[in-house]
């Protein structure tokens, strides 16, 4: 999972499973639920979610780090 540092910068889409996303949210994870793109149909299974994620320039990398560690 260290790879996907790279990816999180500044704003990544992300498809969860629902459990995890509403795990992520109880250990304090921040992120956007988001609607898949009509063009996008089928884009997510029956129990997935769509997750946005946003960095900026004040995002510090042990914040990258907790999530990614909560992500599992």
């Amino acid at each position: 999972m260290r790879g996907w540092r790279g990816i999180l910068k500044p704003m990544k889409f992300l498809p969860l499973d629902k459990a995890c996303a509403d795990q992520l949210q109880e250990k304090g994870a921040v992120f956007y639920l988001w609607n898949p793109p009509r063009a996008k149909a089928g884009l997510l299974g029956q129990h997935e979610v769509l997750v946005r994620l946003v960095t900026s320039f004040a995002t510090k990398s042990d914040q990258v780090d907790r999530f990614l560690e909560q992500l599992g």
